[in-house]
């Protein structure tokens, strides 16, 4: 996928709001989603259970590594987002 321009940017509370699945790189993370947007409760999930280390500053290494955690993680976030679509369309 071409993210060449992709940019980041601040969580707002429409998208919050819009949003079917929340995926948080750390509980800090999560607990700010929570707090701008509380009702997003049932979907907003840190992406892996001990979090994802923030590698900005650090040497090119620590970014594959970050990748590669979050690649391990990314599967059961595909999971928990099929769960939630096959819930949604069968009720």
């Amino acid at each position: 996928a071409d993210v060449s321009k992709h940019r980041t940017r601040l969580l707002d509370r429409a998208t919050c709001e819009s949003a079917d699945l929340i995926f948080a790189a750390t509980a800090a993370h999560r607990d700010a989603v929570l707090k701008l947007c509380p009702e997003a409760r049932d979907r907003t999930f840190t992406l892996c259970r001990e979090g994802i280390f923030d590698p900005i500053g650090m040497p090119a290494e620590r970014y594959r590594e970050c990748l590669e955690q979050i690649r391990k993680c990314m599967g059961a976030a595909i999971k928990k987002t099929l769960a939630r679509i096959h819930e949604k369309h069968s009720n």
